[in-house]
Protein backbone atom coordinates (compact mmCIF):
# COMPACT_ATOMS: atom_id res chain seq x y z
CA UNK A 1 0.00 0.00 0.00
CA UNK A 2 3.05 2.53 0.93
CA UNK A 3 4.67 1.41 -2.10
CA UNK A 4 1.33 2.35 -4.60
CA UNK A 5 0.57 5.97 -2.59
CA UNK A 6 4.54 6.74 -2.39
CA UNK A 7 4.44 5.59 -6.84
CA UNK A 8 0.90 7.93 -6.87
CA UNK A 9 2.97 10.77 -5.08
CA UNK A 10 6.23 10.43 -6.97
CA UNK A 11 3.85 10.94 -10.23
CA UNK A 12 1.46 13.89 -9.36
CA UNK A 13 5.02 15.77 -8.31
CA UNK A 14 6.72 15.73 -12.11
CA UNK A 15 8.07 17.63 -14.47
CA UNK A 16 8.37 18.34 -17.77
CA UNK A 17 10.94 16.14 -19.70
CA UNK A 18 14.27 18.15 -18.80
CA UNK A 19 15.47 18.62 -22.51
CA UNK A 20 13.35 18.31 -25.51
CA UNK A 21 15.31 15.64 -27.29
CA UNK A 22 12.79 15.01 -30.56
CA UNK A 23 13.83 17.21 -33.22
CA UNK A 24 12.32 18.10 -36.67
CA UNK A 25 14.62 15.91 -38.72
CA UNK A 26 12.59 14.27 -41.91
CA UNK A 27 12.76 10.35 -41.66
CA UNK A 28 13.67 8.22 -44.34
CA UNK A 29 11.82 6.41 -46.62
CA UNK A 30 10.26 3.49 -45.20
CA UNK A 31 10.59 4.70 -41.81
CA UNK A 32 7.40 6.01 -40.02
CA UNK A 33 8.59 5.80 -35.72
CA UNK A 34 11.42 6.47 -33.52
CA UNK A 35 12.23 5.15 -30.20
CA UNK A 36 14.43 7.34 -27.68
CA UNK A 37 15.83 7.88 -24.25
CA UNK A 38 18.16 10.61 -22.97
CA UNK A 39 19.85 11.30 -19.89
CA UNK A 40 19.24 14.72 -18.45
CA UNK A 41 20.86 16.98 -16.16
CA UNK A 42 18.93 20.43 -14.54
CA UNK A 43 21.55 23.01 -13.19
CA UNK A 44 21.04 25.27 -10.02
CA UNK A 45 19.48 28.35 -9.82
CA UNK A 46 22.22 31.70 -10.50
CA UNK A 47 21.04 32.43 -6.72
CA UNK A 48 20.29 30.43 -3.94
CA UNK A 49 21.72 26.52 -3.12
CA UNK A 50 20.55 24.31 -5.81
CA UNK A 51 22.39 20.94 -6.45
CA UNK A 52 21.92 20.09 -9.81
CA UNK A 53 19.46 17.20 -11.09
CA UNK A 54 19.83 14.40 -13.21
CA UNK A 55 16.83 12.45 -14.63
CA UNK A 56 16.11 11.09 -17.52
CA UNK A 57 13.08 10.78 -20.52
CA UNK A 58 12.24 8.02 -22.72
CA UNK A 59 9.71 9.08 -26.19
CA UNK A 60 8.47 7.17 -28.98
CA UNK A 61 7.15 8.87 -31.71
CA UNK A 62 5.39 8.17 -34.49
CA UNK A 63 4.32 9.77 -37.71
CA UNK A 64 1.13 8.17 -39.45
CA UNK A 65 0.95 10.94 -42.30
CA UNK A 66 3.65 13.07 -43.68
CA UNK A 67 2.67 16.27 -42.48
CA UNK A 68 1.64 15.06 -38.49
CA UNK A 69 3.49 13.10 -35.42
CA UNK A 70 2.53 12.33 -32.38
CA UNK A 71 4.99 11.39 -29.00
CA UNK A 72 4.42 9.44 -25.74
CA UNK A 73 6.94 10.99 -23.30
CA UNK A 74 7.89 9.55 -20.24
CA UNK A 75 10.17 11.50 -18.05
CA UNK A 76 11.96 10.75 -14.40
CA UNK A 77 13.78 12.59 -11.70
CA UNK A 78 12.31 12.73 -8.19
CA UNK A 79 9.39 11.96 -9.41
CA UNK A 80 7.48 9.93 -12.65
CA UNK A 81 5.72 11.91 -15.39
CA UNK A 82 4.32 11.02 -18.60
CA UNK A 83 2.38 13.03 -21.38
CA UNK A 84 1.48 13.40 -25.08
CA UNK A 85 2.83 15.67 -27.60
CA UNK A 86 1.42 16.55 -31.20
CA UNK A 87 3.47 18.69 -34.06
CA UNK A 88 2.39 19.39 -37.08
CA UNK A 89 5.16 19.41 -39.66
CA UNK A 90 4.39 22.43 -42.02
CA UNK A 91 7.65 22.67 -43.98
CA UNK A 92 9.70 20.28 -44.42
CA UNK A 93 12.65 19.63 -47.21
CA UNK A 94 15.94 18.46 -47.60
CA UNK A 95 17.74 20.88 -45.43
CA UNK A 96 15.21 22.60 -42.92
CA UNK A 97 11.75 21.44 -41.67
CA UNK A 98 9.35 23.63 -39.54
CA UNK A 99 5.97 23.32 -37.69
CA UNK A 100 4.14 23.52 -34.63
CA UNK A 101 3.82 21.43 -31.89
CA UNK A 102 1.86 21.42 -28.46
CA UNK A 103 2.58 18.80 -25.39
CA UNK A 104 0.22 18.27 -22.30
CA UNK A 105 1.34 15.69 -19.77
CA UNK A 106 1.04 15.12 -15.68
CA UNK A 107 2.73 18.28 -13.96
CA UNK A 108 3.15 19.93 -17.84
CA UNK A 109 1.64 21.96 -20.80
CA UNK A 110 3.49 23.13 -23.56
CA UNK A 111 3.25 24.84 -27.17
CA UNK A 112 6.44 25.26 -29.16
CA UNK A 113 7.77 26.24 -32.35
CA UNK A 114 10.15 23.00 -33.46
CA UNK A 115 12.42 23.52 -36.07
CA UNK A 116 15.40 21.97 -37.72
CA UNK A 117 18.37 23.01 -40.20
CA UNK A 118 20.61 20.48 -41.88
CA UNK A 119 24.44 21.26 -41.28
CA UNK A 120 26.50 18.36 -43.24
CA UNK A 121 24.94 15.01 -44.82
CA UNK A 122 24.13 13.64 -40.93
CA UNK A 123 24.14 16.55 -38.76
CA UNK A 124 21.58 18.85 -38.16
CA UNK A 125 21.06 21.47 -35.79
CA UNK A 126 17.32 21.93 -34.07
CA UNK A 127 15.37 23.69 -31.82
CA UNK A 128 11.97 24.24 -30.43
CA UNK A 129 11.31 27.64 -28.37
CA UNK A 130 8.76 26.80 -26.17
CA UNK A 131 6.18 28.44 -23.85
CA UNK A 132 4.59 26.57 -20.91
CA UNK A 133 4.57 24.72 -17.57
CA UNK A 134 7.40 23.50 -15.46
CA UNK A 135 5.56 22.20 -12.65
CA UNK A 136 3.16 24.75 -11.09
CA UNK A 137 5.72 27.78 -13.01
CA UNK A 138 5.06 29.24 -16.51
CA UNK A 139 8.15 29.11 -17.81
CA UNK A 140 9.79 29.69 -21.14
CA UNK A 141 12.43 27.06 -22.51
CA UNK A 142 15.18 27.76 -25.18
CA UNK A 143 17.13 24.39 -26.55
CA UNK A 144 19.52 24.13 -28.63
CA UNK A 145 21.11 20.59 -29.95
CA UNK A 146 22.50 18.38 -32.61
CA UNK A 147 21.34 15.39 -33.95
CA UNK A 148 24.08 13.03 -35.80
CA UNK A 149 22.66 10.03 -37.95
CA UNK A 150 24.78 6.97 -37.42
CA UNK A 151 24.10 4.55 -39.80
CA UNK A 152 20.69 4.50 -41.36
CA UNK A 153 18.76 4.04 -38.16
CA UNK A 154 20.77 5.25 -35.17
CA UNK A 155 20.86 9.26 -34.09
CA UNK A 156 22.75 10.80 -30.98
CA UNK A 157 21.95 14.13 -29.78
CA UNK A 158 23.16 16.88 -27.34
CA UNK A 159 21.50 19.38 -26.58
CA UNK A 160 21.69 22.49 -24.24
CA UNK A 161 18.87 24.77 -23.18
CA UNK A 162 17.99 27.45 -21.05
CA UNK A 163 14.83 27.44 -19.03
CA UNK A 164 13.29 30.88 -17.44
CA UNK A 165 10.34 29.70 -14.75
CA UNK A 166 8.23 32.45 -13.93
CA UNK A 167 9.88 35.23 -16.66
CA UNK A 168 12.42 35.34 -13.86
CA UNK A 169 16.13 35.50 -14.89
CA UNK A 170 16.92 34.87 -11.08
CA UNK A 171 15.21 31.03 -11.31
CA UNK A 172 17.12 30.50 -14.66
CA UNK A 173 18.23 26.99 -15.08
CA UNK A 174 20.58 25.54 -18.17
CA UNK A 175 19.60 22.28 -18.75
CA UNK A 176 21.86 19.75 -20.66
CA UNK A 177 21.01 16.71 -22.48
CA UNK A 178 22.52 13.78 -24.14
CA UNK A 179 20.22 10.85 -25.79
CA UNK A 180 19.88 8.16 -28.29
CA UNK A 181 17.27 7.60 -30.65
CA UNK A 182 16.32 4.51 -33.10
CA UNK A 183 14.47 5.16 -36.13
CA UNK A 184 12.04 2.57 -37.47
Amino acid sequence: MTLALGAAGGICTGCAPATYQRPMVPLMPGQRAEMGAALNRVGPRPVGQDEPAWGGQAWGTYQPVTWFDVSLVGTFSEGISAGLAMRWRAIESDNFAAGLGAELGVGWAALNLPFSVRVQDRVWMYSAPQYGSWGFDDTVRLPLGVDVRVGDMVHVRGEAQLNYPDFDVFKRRVHMGLGVALRL
